[in-house]
């Protein structure tokens, strides 16, 4: 089996799952919306400064999720909200955007550790969704 084709078929067994991302982006969309007020009286503005980009992140990496099985013909794109999954090479920059902003917060609250696999993670992610934009 090709790693194209595990993908494939991973994309496939992740249909229904994938059918839920809009619901769940919206989900946290409002606890976002209701975690704000309560992080502005925490006085600790790295930890909000966490939840914040790491919240950001999971919206952002459900999309490239959504976009990937657009694109391997698992879903069709009609329930993607106001983002446009066709538009992968903006979704790249923004992804690379976050995963730079991602990283200087890990910097500041952590220990290198784990970041760079993580980053290689985005960064492939990121050459998949150019890849397919072709």
């Amino acid at each position: 089996m090709t790693v194209r084709e595990a993908r494939n078929r991973m994309m496939r067994n992740m249909a229904t799952t994938i059918e839920r991302i809009p619901q769940a982006n919206r989900a946290l969309q409002q606890c976002m919306v209701d975690i704000a007020p309560i992080a502005a009286h925490m006085g600790n503005p790295g930890i909000t400064a966490a939840v914040r980009i790491a919240m950001e992140g999971q919206l952002l990496l459900n999309r490239v999720g959504f976009a990937l099985a657009e694109a391997h013909d698992v879903r069709d794109a009609h329930d993607a909200g106001d983002w446009r999954p066709s538009d992968y090479r903006a979704l790249a920059r923004e992804l690379e955007c976050w995963c730079e902003a991602y990283a200087k917060e890990w910097n500041a609250t952590s220990q290198p550790s784990e970041l760079h696999r993580i980053q290689e993670t985005v960064w492939k992610a990121a050459d998949e969704l150019r890849r397919i934009s072709r």
